[in-house]
């Protein structure tokens, strides 16, 4: 949570304002950018994050989706393929 705190504390234009609902860490799963993209692997934490905008007033909730693998961290805005590793 430290990191994705510190993404969206970077990111936001009010952080302090921002209602930030996460999933748990997931198992093991995949995330898939798009055509022209590899396929990544890690463990993914889904976002709901409403925060204000520039004239005070909350946007509605936006879906942040952050994947971790050791010490990479990444945010992904559009993600068109997603899923958990099968055991």
């Amino acid at each position: 949570m430290a990191k994705i705190n510190g993404y969206l504390k970077n990111t936001l234009i009010d952080p302090y304002s921002a209602v930030v609902e996460c999933s748990d860490v997931s198992n093991e799963a995949w995330i898939w950018k798009g055509v022209g993209f590899d396929t990544d692997y890690g463990y993914l934490v889904i976002c709901q994050v409403n925060a204000k905008n520039r004239l005070g007033g909350y946007v509605g909730a936006k879906r942040y989706v952050f994947r971790f693998n050791g010490p990479d961290f990444e945010y992904h805005d559009v993600v068109p393929s997603m899923g958990l590793m099968k055991k």
